[in-house]
């Protein structure tokens, strides 16, 4: 793809784009947002870093590729953490940014160094889903001690250029680079939790050279500045007064010889962790042919259960009359759609109460112009989802059926009751959403995972291995899900459904469970339904609903 790298002089942003390169992409130009008023080096901006927007433009000559600037107008306009549109927000400015790149150039994607804050994710998904555009965010929740050491390792030469935290003092360590800083920031996240890669806002960084620069940037006259002189912790930065390009000594090495993790190295990583354990050996429960079912659909009409304030409405389906076409497939979708909303309305439930929809199609060919049409109904913080393929029109004594749906719906009762993981970015974490729905719908201490299936993150390919590899891959994706939504409590499944396509893949089932699994009870084991197809021609899917709570999950059932 071609990509448009998003900097702002920082080691994140920088070390990122090394790894759009390392995946095969192709950085076309930079983009920056700076100061409206360029005399000023801090603003109070919650979306950019400015400090040294004054050198940004030596990138470009670097790097060899354009810089495209703009000036920041807006402000943090609208706060929450689910962001629309919103005139004179600062947001805006990164979309009319990118909207004019596109006016000059071709591109597909974005880069960006965001590594744990949703807020700043939320808002960038945003602007390029409006702009068609993909958003590649390799560094999203990888464990930061380990994250720092790569970037030192591959030649990240980044200085402190602000300190905002207790135990770092401007004046002694403004300036100094990240490997000599390593041993500091690893004693202040030990004695106060401080963020080693400065995600709690503890310190920014400019880097002055990388294995993509062409040229290094040299500071030639800098001075501190001191912005808040707080008897806790005093706030500064570094003013860079004068700076040039500089040649490099020594030749880059080419970035497949560094130790930057890539797709292919992610999958290898995990492959030779499965190598040294026996999953074959694990033992399967005796009763294991009784939780193998195949699914047979209903009869068709609609049932609705109530429980406190959930509803459940199951048995909508689709059906195309004579010829089946695509415009044929979106229509029959809104119908169901449509209905859903109204029996919703009629039980005093909304849309945008439902926090779980199960699909059953016909044919995963007709998924994409299932999801078209889905994406007029639910497209903001959409429900988890699981979508297979199982329908049997024999066996329901109708015709032309493309698809039965269920959904869970939970009455609002204020946002805090409810949240979506909905990450689109692609990074090496998990899978971003493919489809419109979230990874997980959290609902008070219940937590909806969508359907999972083995997609290797960054290259959203299937794992290679077959069942053994995909039970395990898909099993962790859920973990990791759970995980992000939960924190700081502990998650753990209480109910899971594992969808396989041949009954050979059961083994690999509960071996997988069994090895990741914090919950060791045989009754709480997974159900194991044979489907006919999966998404991805998927051997294994994994869906399951978890449960967060303060106390340990081996506490809970001890």
């Amino acid at each position: 793809m071609r990509v448009v790298a998003l900097i702002s002089g920082g080691k994140d942003s920088c070390f990122n784009m090394m790894h759009v390169v390392a995946e095969g992409h192709t950085i076309v130009a930079l983009a920056n947002l700076y100061p409206c008023d360029e005399e000023k080096d801090e603003i109070d901006s919650y979306m950019y870093q400015t400090v040294g927007h004054e050198a940004i433009n030596l990138y470009s000559e670097a790097m060899d590729v354009p810089i495209f600037r703009r000036k920041i107008t807006g402000h943090a306009k609208s706060q929450s953490l689910d962001y629309k549109a919103t005139v004179e927000d600062e947001v805006e400015d990164l979309y009319e940014l990118l909207r004019g790149i596109k006016d000059e150039m071709k591109y597909d994607a974005i880069s960006c160094g965001a590594i744990l804050s949703d807020y700043q994710r939320i808002r960038v998904e945003n602007v390029c889903q409006r702009l068609g555009l993909k958003c590649l965010a390799y560094l999203w929740q990888r464990d930061q001690r380990e994250l720092l050491n790569e970037m030192i390792a591959c030649g990240v030469a980044a200085i402190l250029i602000k300190t905002a935290a207790y135990g770092l003092y401007p004046k002694k360590h403004l300036g100094k680079s990240l490997s000599e800083m390593s041993d500091t920031l690893d004693i202040l996240n030990e004695k106060y939790g401080s963020h080693i890669c400065g995600e709690g806002g503890e310190f920014e960084t400019f880097t002055l050279d990388c294995p993509l620069f062409k040229k290094k940037l040299v500071v030639d006259e800098s001075r501190v500045i001191i912005h808040s002189d707080d008897h806790f912790a005093t706030v500064g930065y570094l003013k860079l007064v004068k700076m040039h390009l500089g040649d490099k000594c020594v030749e880059a090495k080419g970035l497949e010889n560094l130790p930057i993790l890539t797709s292919a190295k992610w999958a290898e990583r995990y492959s030779m962790d499965l190598r040294g354990i026996d999953i074959d050996s694990i033992s399967l429960p005796e009763t294991l042919p009784a939780r193998v079912k195949s699914i047979v659909a209903c009869k068709p009409d609609i049932y609705i259960f109530h429980g406190q304030n959930f509803l459940t409405v199951t048995n909508m389906y689709g059906v195309v009359e004579n010829t089946k076409t695509p415009e044929r497939i979106e229509q029959a979708t809104r119908q169901v759609l449509d209905s859903l909303r109204n029996t919703l309305l009629h039980n005093e439930h909304a849309l945008e109460d439902v926090c779980y929809v199960q699909i059953y199609v016909n044919s995963m060919e007709d998924y994409g112009f299932i999801n078209k049409a889905y994406c007029e109904f639910f497209y903001q913080n959409p429900p988890a989802r699981a979508c297979i393929g199982c329908i049997n029109n024999s066996q329901l004594n109708m015709e032309n059926v493309i698809f039965q749906m269920t959904a869970i719906s939970c009455k609002n009762r204020g946002s805090a009751y409810r949240k979506a993981l909905h990450v689109q970015s692609i990074s090496h974490w998990a899978p971003p959403n493919i489809g419109p729905f979230s990874q997980c719908y959290s609902v008070d201490d219940i937590l909806f995972i969508s359907g999972t299936v083995a997609l290797i993150p960054g290259g959203m390919t299937l794992m290679k291995g077959g069942a053994k590899v995909e039970a395990n891959v898909a099993l962790d994706h859920v973990n990791k899900t759970m995980s992000v939504i939960a924190a700081p409590s502990y998650a753990y499944i209480v109910q899971s459904v594992c969808y396989v396509t041949d009954l050979s893949c059961i083994q690999y089932t509960i071996a997988a469970w069994k090895r990741q699994s914090n919950i060791l009870d045989d009754s709480l084991m997974p159900v194991c339904l044979i489907v006919d197809q999966l998404p991805k021609s998927a051997n294994v899917e994994w869906q399951a609903i978890g449960f967060k709570s303060s106390e340990e999950p081996q506490k809970r059932f001890s």
